[in-house]
């Protein structure tokens, strides 16, 4: 889809407000007026300035709207499909350090618990 001059002026100062982490910026210079319909394209850009600051949730619904809005343009739900990818292997790597930090506390109670037993050896 084709945005205006304007839009795209004010999408390309966004992509660089974000390149150079200036996320709030960003989603100013994306949204614009306050209660105006976004297009599929800043929905788009401002999805990713949310992921860039893992508001993934946010992201997911900016990705929705616009391929509500457009159901002929597969990158939409590409992004979508990508964004739950990642989260999933988000949760896997969550689990992953939960067990290893539970086996960690385990590993340390046993330390504890050996040297209450047996006691320091010089």
């Amino acid at each position: 889809m084709a945005v205006d001059l304007a839009t795209g002026i004010r999408l390309g100062i966004a992509t660089e407000l974000a390149s150079a982490g200036a996320y709030l910026r960003a989603e100013t210079w994306i949204v614009g007026e306050p209660g105006k319909l976004l297009s599929g394209e800043e929905l788009d850009l401002l999805a990713r300035v949310y992921v860039l600051q893992d508001r993934y949730a946010e992201a997911e619904s900016c990705w929705q709207k616009a391929a509500a809005a457009n159901p002929s343009e597969p990158k939409y739900r590409q992004a979508l499909k990508i964004l739950k990818e990642h989260q999933g292997r988000l949760i896997q790597r969550s689990r992953l350090l939960i067990a290893l930090f539970a086996f960690m506390v385990f590993m340390g109670a046993v330390a504890v618990a050996v040297l209450l037993v047996f006691g320091k050896t010089a």
